[in-house]
């Protein structure tokens, strides 16, 4: 603040002595407000230095050192800089306190030009003055320990975009790449790419513009950052269908579901061959007349939304067959159950068979309780379709057993039945026990609970665990069996399953066993041994029993 008049005087011989350009006369005037730069009035003159010498000194490629004449009178200096040129706008990077005469701005870029101007502040009681800029000063940095990547190019890829760049550096130790929702930033990580690599899929939201760029780095320092290059990933198109139109041509409508897709490209795959893209259609489109095919032969369809040389998320598949006849008869059919024995809290019931036609619209699964009568649909499948299956929660019961078939279909007809496959999940033989007769001879009682057998096998071991051998084949409603021809003396394990149409066992009895009797000593002891089956995943090693298909293979189709 301002002395009293009586004491200006000494302090106008001071001034004379540091030089009157130091301060601003000692009478109530207004000062510049540096946020909004309006005259403020103030209640008591100010004291303001003006910064000089000032002087802008490259360090490094990341480091530019400023530095000015400091003054005892100023209660600090504000750096502000420009990267825009000289004449650009500056913006305030800094603060300092009174005794600082330098200041260095590191986290710079290589290559780039930065300009800077300096003020000193005086702070008197509540108010502050400031001294004019000085300045501008610039300087370029150096050129970054590593060049930067170039070829720069975002491709939308499904559920992402995958950022393509050329490596321009052999010594890098891995790419950093950023991304923004503009050209002009702020950028944010989005992911680091090992070196020598040119690519990175990054995952990002449909219909919105996404920017990336990517740097180099090394132990030395990071190179540049690239230019910058935008995309939008489209939205997948939905709902596609295929129909015969006539007797040459195939119709495909869908949902356009994006707003930015430079255009839609048709993908078809004829029965037996490979996927061909067939048609690229204009912005907007959502149909499209194949005119290219052959009759009786089927043909499956799928479209996805174009954009910058990328792709959005395909459609579903549709399939049609421009039909002159009815489909032929599936080759074989069959049909499995899997109980849960992986936890996974689900059970199946799988059907498998073998497409015999090249024409047909698909498939229907069909379900007596008997297999002689009542047919129903049970599920359908698609064209080109070897097999399919329903699902079980563990909580509910199992599905309700009986005889499934499966029919192919098309527009002019349908083809015959296939072969009948039989199940009863859940329905295993029970109560089997095993009686040494004599030397030779152990007979076999079980419990009947099946309804629609065709019949009973018999395996037969040496050893609970060993290879089992299927002994007989019995028929419907079989409830013993005689087995003879044994070894004396000899222990023998046995099992025993229902036989369904299309050759389908059930779960296998408990397992009894039975020792034949020695020599001449008698059979007063037969040594018969009963064991339940209380775990139904425990494996059986049959020989001669096809080999079920795996439900795996079934999930991944």
């Amino acid at each position: 603040m301002c002395p009293p008049i009586r004491q200006r005087a000494s302090h106008l011989a001071l001034f004379a002595v540091l030089g009157t350009s130091l301060y601003t006369a000692c009478e109530p005037t207004a000062s510049l407000d540096p946020k909004n730069s309006k005259q403020v009035p103030v209640s008591e003159p100010s004291y303001t230095v003006t910064a000089s010498n000032l002087s802008a000194t490259v360090v490094s490629w990341s480091q530019i050192n400023i530095s000015w004449a400091s003054s005892p009178s100023a209660s600090g200096y504000q750096i502000f800089r420009s990267v825009a040129g000289a004449t650009g706008t500056y913006d305030q990077i800094a603060a300092t306190g009174a005794s600082a005469s330098s200041y260095a701005n590191t986290g710079l870029s290589g290559s780039t030009n930065y300009c800077y101007k300096v003020r000193s502040f005086k702070t008197a009681g509540k108010n502050t003055s400031y001294g004019a800029y000085a300045g501008p000063v610039c300087a370029t940095t150096l050129a970054p320990p590593l060049p930067a990547p170039t070829e720069i190019d975002a491709v939308p890829e499904a559920s992402g975009v995958r950022f393509k760049w050329k490596d321009n550096s052999s010594n890098e130790d891995g790419f950093q790449i950023e991304r923004a929702s503009a050209v002009t930033g702020p950028w944010a990580a989005a992911g680091n790419a090992p070196a020598n690599a040119t690519s990175l899929f990054v995952s990002a939201p449909t219909e919105q513009l996404v920017c990336f760029r990517v740097t180099a780095f090394s132990s030395a320092g990071p190179s540049a950052p690239s230019t910058p290059d935008c995309t939008t990933l489209p939205a997948g198109p939905y709902g596609l269908s295929a129909k015969a139109l006539d007797l040459q041509s195939i119709t495909l409508n869908w949902t356009d579901n994006s707003g930015v897709e430079d255009g839609y490209l048709v993908a078809r795959t004829e029965a037996g061959g490979v996927e061909t893209n067939i048609a690229t259609l204009p912005p907007n489109s959502v149909t499209y007349r194949d005119a290219s095919v052959r009759p009786d032969i089927a043909y499956t369809y799928r479209v996805l939304a174009t954009k910058d040389g990328g792709l959005s998320s395909q459609s579903n598949y549709a399939t049609a067959v421009v039909s002159t006849t009815a489909p032929a008869t599936p080759s074989y059919f069959q049909v499995y159950y899997y109980p849960d024995t992986e936890g996974y809290g689900w059970n199946y019931l799988t059907f498998y068979w073998g497409d015999a036609s090249s024409n047909e619209d698909g498939f229907r699964i069909e379900y007596s309780g008997n297999g002689s009568g009542g047919w129903s649909t049970y599920l359908t499948a698609d064209a080109n379709a070897t097999s399919t299956y329903a699902q079980f929660s563990v909580f509910e019961p199992p599905p309700s057993g009986g005889c499934w078939r499966v029919i192919a279909f098309n527009a002019i007809g349908e083809s015959n039945p296939s072969t009948i496959s039989c199940l009863e999940p859940g329905v295993v033989p029970t109560d089997l026990t095993a009686t040494a007769v004599d030397q030779q001879t152990i007979d076999l009682t079980w419990t009947d609970n099946a309804n629609i057998e065709k019949g009973y096998v018999v395996i037969r071991s040496t050893a609970i665990d060993g290879e089992y051998s299927v002994v007989a084949n019995l028929g419907a409603n079989a409830t013993s069996y005689h087995d003879a021809g044994l070894a004396s003396g000899q222990e023998y394990w046995y099992l025993v399953a229902a036989v369904y149409p299309g050759d389908n066992w059930s779960d296998y009895s408990n397992y009894a066993s039975a020792t034949t009797a020695m020599g001449t000593a008698g059979i007063t002891s037969s040594g018969t041994v009963v064991i339940q089956r209380t775990d139904r995943a425990r494996p059986v090693r049959v020989t001669g029993r096809p080999m079920l298909p795996t439900l795996r293979y079934l999930r991944k189709k």
